[in-house]
């Protein structure tokens, strides 16, 4: 006869013989084997985790990119009405200075219609600046004011839907009482300068990198604009003035919104991104989001890991690294410099 072993079963104590069919040896597991089995779930939760974030981030660029897009077809359909593309402020006039616009406005205001925002279009008031307050809550300040603007958000800034700046600060014209967003994406300066002389440039640049004669946003009219834009003059480029080629010259560019103040939608001071400054550049200073920073903040960058979104423009979209070469990324902001780069 066979050992006997008491085994305990669901309802009641069972005693069994060893080699009987019925026997069945019971055990747990060890200790050592439960943490063998938490450690290989821990490699593979390591392994799994950065393909997800990384699977996420690219779902977030796409949508970015998609938006860019947009914006570049709406620069398209209004050319196709315009025959030039709008300007990036009207806030003087080129052709007499410094001499204030009546109906101010910016570029973002021209595209409404063409971005699925008659909502707010067909309220808008053009015979006025688009700051103007004087109809009370039916004026264009207020309609402005407090508006939301999806298409302006890149998805991997954590601030884009803030409408606010990494100090809290909220974007210019407007108060924290209408919170309006910034431009995640932004119009094409090329090598100008933004208000003066881009950090990135060298000590004395050459004209590649800083083109406008006066090299500072204080000069007007075309001569003074390199790129697609002046940021506070009504400059307005037609297609066949961006003798480079569209495929060789950028539209728009993606930016960290959150850097500065001057970066609001409705923002008539101060409107574009220069190339002067380098991708992600170094000089970015996150302390400080108003005027002092604008030579330093205002180029073009993004969190996507390694670069920044572009729209060229012929409106393709592409993702520059963020050490492209330098005097290469020049001339892909330059309209007519005779050195028609391929991004």
């Amino acid at each position: 006869h066979g050992r006997k072993l008491r085994v305990r079963g669901r309802k009641q104590l069972h005693t069994l013989k060893e080699g009987t069919p019925s026997f069945r040896p019971l055990h747990g597991f060890t200790l050592i084997e439960l943490l063998v089995v938490i450690a290989i779930i821990g490699v593979l939760v390591g392994l799994l985790l950065p393909a997800v974030q990384q699977a996420r981030e690219a779902a977030r660029r796409a949508s970015c990119i998609n938006k860019l897009k947009q914006l570049g077809l709406g620069m398209h359909m209004f050319n196709d009405v315009n025959k030039k593309l709008p300007a990036a402020s009207w806030n003087f006039t080129a052709a007499n200075g410094a001499s204030s616009h009546p109906n101010a406005k910016t570029w973002m205001v021209d595209l409404m219609p063409f971005i699925e925002r008659n909502d707010i279009a067909g309220k808008y008031d053009a015979s006025k600046s688009m700051t103007d307050s004087s109809n009370g809550a039916d004026s264009n300040y207020w309609l402005f004011g407090g508006s939301t603007w999806p298409i302006q958000m890149c998805p991997s800034n954590p601030y884009a839907a803030s409408k606010k700046t990494i100090k809290g600060s909220a974007f210019s014209p407007f108060n924290s009482n209408q919170l309006t967003g910034g431009t995640s994406y932004a119009p094409s300066l090329g090598p100008a300068g933004f208000h003066i002389k881009p950090a990135d440039c060298p000590a004395n640049p050459p004209s590649y990198c800083c083109k406008n004669p006066v090299g500072s946003w204080w000069g007007y009219g075309k001569s003074e604009t390199p790129g697609l834009f002046h940021p506070l003059a009504d400059t307005q480029i037609a297609f066949h003035e961006i003798t480079d080629g569209l495929s060789s010259t950028f539209m728009l560019c993606e930016t960290r919104v959150e850097l500065l103040t001057h970066r609001g939608i409705f923002n008539l001071f101060g409107q574009g991104v220069p190339t002067g400054l380098r991708i992600n550049s170094s000089s970015i200073n996150e302390a400080d989001d108003g005027n002092n920073a604008r030579t330093l903040n205002s180029g073009a960058a993004s969190y996507h890991p390694g670069g920044a979104a572009f729209c060229m423009a012929d409106g393709a979209v592409t993702f520059l690294n963020e050490d492209i070469e330098y005097v290469t990324y020049q001339y892909l902001g330059d309209r007519a410099d005779g050195n028609p780069a391929k991004p």
